[in-house]
Protein backbone atom coordinates (compact mmCIF):
# COMPACT_ATOMS: atom_id res chain seq x y z
CA UNK A 1 0.00 0.00 0.00
CA UNK A 2 1.47 3.80 -0.80
CA UNK A 3 1.46 6.47 1.76
CA UNK A 4 0.55 10.05 1.29
CA UNK A 5 2.05 12.48 3.10
CA UNK A 6 -0.62 15.14 2.93
CA UNK A 7 -2.13 18.44 5.44
CA UNK A 8 -5.53 19.03 5.71
CA UNK A 9 -5.12 22.80 4.20
CA UNK A 10 -3.53 21.50 1.20
CA UNK A 11 -6.13 21.99 -2.34
CA UNK A 12 -3.15 19.72 -3.84
CA UNK A 13 -3.36 17.02 -1.54
CA UNK A 14 -7.20 16.65 -1.80
CA UNK A 15 -6.38 16.43 -5.33
CA UNK A 16 -4.31 14.02 -5.32
CA UNK A 17 -6.04 11.79 -2.90
CA UNK A 18 -8.98 11.95 -5.56
CA UNK A 19 -6.70 11.12 -8.81
CA UNK A 20 -5.99 7.71 -6.29
CA UNK A 21 -9.25 6.95 -5.67
CA UNK A 22 -10.57 7.46 -9.13
CA UNK A 23 -7.77 4.94 -10.02
CA UNK A 24 -8.94 2.59 -7.19
CA UNK A 25 -5.39 2.70 -5.61
CA UNK A 26 -5.29 1.96 -1.82
CA UNK A 27 -3.58 4.25 0.31
CA UNK A 28 -2.87 5.20 3.71
CA UNK A 29 -2.98 9.12 4.84
CA UNK A 30 0.23 10.36 7.22
CA UNK A 31 -0.81 13.69 8.74
CA UNK A 32 2.44 13.79 10.61
CA UNK A 33 4.13 16.93 9.98
CA UNK A 34 6.82 16.52 12.31
CA UNK A 35 7.54 13.64 10.37
CA UNK A 36 7.76 15.29 7.35
CA UNK A 37 9.87 17.39 8.75
CA UNK A 38 12.21 14.89 9.69
CA UNK A 39 12.00 13.53 6.13
CA UNK A 40 13.00 16.66 4.38
CA UNK A 41 10.06 17.58 2.87
CA UNK A 42 9.52 20.84 1.78
CA UNK A 43 5.88 20.83 0.45
CA UNK A 44 2.86 18.47 0.26
CA UNK A 45 1.63 16.33 -0.96
CA UNK A 46 4.66 13.49 -1.22
CA UNK A 47 4.18 9.70 -1.86
CA UNK A 48 6.06 6.48 -0.84
CA UNK A 49 5.23 4.19 -3.25
CA UNK A 50 5.05 0.31 -2.22
CA UNK A 51 8.72 -0.05 -3.31
CA UNK A 52 10.07 3.15 -0.95
CA UNK A 53 10.33 5.71 -3.59
CA UNK A 54 9.07 9.43 -2.74
CA UNK A 55 7.12 11.31 -5.55
CA UNK A 56 6.47 14.89 -4.98
CA UNK A 57 3.55 16.69 -6.60
CA UNK A 58 4.16 16.64 -10.20
CA UNK A 59 5.68 12.78 -10.08
CA UNK A 60 2.96 11.51 -8.12
CA UNK A 61 0.35 12.79 -10.87
CA UNK A 62 2.51 11.00 -13.82
CA UNK A 63 2.85 7.52 -11.82
CA UNK A 64 -0.92 7.90 -10.98
CA UNK A 65 -2.24 8.70 -14.60
CA UNK A 66 0.43 5.73 -16.39
CA UNK A 67 -1.43 3.37 -13.84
Amino acid sequence: MIEIFTTDYCPRCKMLKERLKTKGVEFKENTNEEEMVELGFSTVPMIRTEDGELLDFGQAISWINSL
